[in-house]
């Protein structure tokens, strides 16, 4: 049998969220060199800016809690 979820809560100063909150604004994407040698295998490294995107839309709910 499974146990049961107990609800918990993280500390995290707010010095540290409001420096990662300026460290992704800063994050530059780079472009997709075309030779890689991944090309064509993993589609989150083929469109990087797509799965920036995914991963911002994932967590922009958690997001309104600070």
């Amino acid at each position: 049998m499974a146990p049961t979820p107990r609800p918990f809560t993280v500390g995290v100063p707010d010095s540290d969220i409001n420096e990662l909150r300026l460290r992704l604004a800063k994050t530059r994407l780079p472009d997709q060199a075309p030779d890689a040698p991944w090309a064509n295998h993993f589609a989150a490294l083929e469109q990087p800016e797509a799965l920036a995107r995914d991963v911002q839309h994932f967590f922009r709910p958690l997001r309104s809690n600070f």
